[in-house]
């Protein structure tokens, strides 16, 4: 895809200055465009790929519609004369929005500016920036899902601690009910990577924390965890791993072994702070553990591979879209 960007300009996350987005990538559609043909994340379309009445692609060249505009082109068959978007069956296909636009909101919200911020930012609608951040996040699941065994962390020499947190809110914000969804979350310690995984569960019982952890951790993994029931009599010899655990009621860092649960509490509290309440619930919360993951996985070259993902999303068919 080629160099995207200057090291100068790229931050310690991987995403490049405010001002060099806004002078590279959005100062208007046409120079976005030209950017981003440049860097191969939309090919310029080259030749028809209409079928003609006996079943051949026509395969004529395609010609640039209007010198100034970037975004359609036209066969130059005569029979054929059919019009192509460069867009076509990309995330921006359906959007109403120039990419200039939807570039500089992604890069907001890869920012981690708020919804109120972005929509300052932009003086864009706030339900035009709500249905381009839903849309963010589904690319960002969508990345991953074509990233094999994701989820797969810990292995030989790498101690995953694991723990159990809800994610909810107060009903009718007072008194100590909390609705909400558990989330079974484990970190590694003593990696540079630090890998996460998080699974959203209906119950906290042995069974489903044993099969969480040989889903998602690798054999030979260390895993710490304390001594909730629910991991007392988990057996994970199948997976080659061993388990130790440290005893809350006692204290928090075990003086003897020195096992703690400390890293993934801390993981905790970043992502409660990453997930907004009204996404604390089991059918919404995925999303926002995916992205979690994501941009850890990713620190130091987000922009990148956020432009990677737009480069090699393509709809199967035309009732698939991501952005309306």
């Amino acid at each position: 895809m080629g160099d995207p960007l200057h090291p100068a300009r790229v931050d310690s996350h991987g995403l490049p200055t405010q001002t060099w987005i806004e002078h590279t990538f959005a100062p208007d559609t046409q120079t976005c465009l030209q950017h981003l043909i440049g860097l191969e994340v939309f090919p310029r379309p080259i030749s028809c790929v209409c079928l003609s009445p006996n079943g051949r692609e026509c395969k004529a060249a395609l010609k640039q519609e209007n010198p100034e505009d970037l975004r359609y082109y036209r066969c130059g068959r005569k029979k054929c004369r059919k019009r192509r978007c460069l867009l076509y069956r990309t995330a921006f296909t359906y959007s109403q929005k120039g990419a200039d636009e939807l570039i500089k909101i992604a890069y907001y919200w890869l920012c981690q500016d708020t919804h109120s911020s972005i929509v300052t930012k932009t003086g864009f609608h706030p339900e035009t920036i709500t249905k381009w951040l839903s849309a963010c996040e589904s690319l960002i699941v969508w990345d991953l899902s074509e990233t094999e065994d994701y989820t797969k962390i810990g292995g030989p020499g790498v101690t995953v601690q694991i723990d159990e947190s809800k994610f909810g809110k107060r009903k009718y914000h007072r008194g100590h009910h909390v609705e909400g969804v558990w989330v079974v979350g484990g970190v590694e310690i003593n990696t540079v990577e630090r890998r996460a995984f998080f699974v959203p569960v209906e119950n906290r019982s042995a069974a489903t924390l044993k099969n969480i952890m040989i889903d998602n951790l690798l054999p030979g993994t260390a895993v710490h965890t304390d001594l909730w029931k629910g991991y007392r009599d988990v057996d994970l010899r199948e997976i080659d791993a061993s388990h130790a655990t440290v005893n809350h009621s006692l204290h928090f860092v075990d003086p003897e072994t020195g096992i703690h649960t400390q890293n993934i509490e801390g993981t905790w509290s970043s992502l409660k702070r990453k997930t907004p309440i009204r996404k604390r619930t089991a059918g919404l919360i995925e999303g926002c553990l995916a992205v979690f993951i994501w941009r850890r996985k990713y620190t130091g070259h987000m922009w990148e591979r956020f432009l990677s993902i737009l480069q090699r999303l393509r709809f199967e068919n035309d009732e698939e879209r991501f952005v309306t």
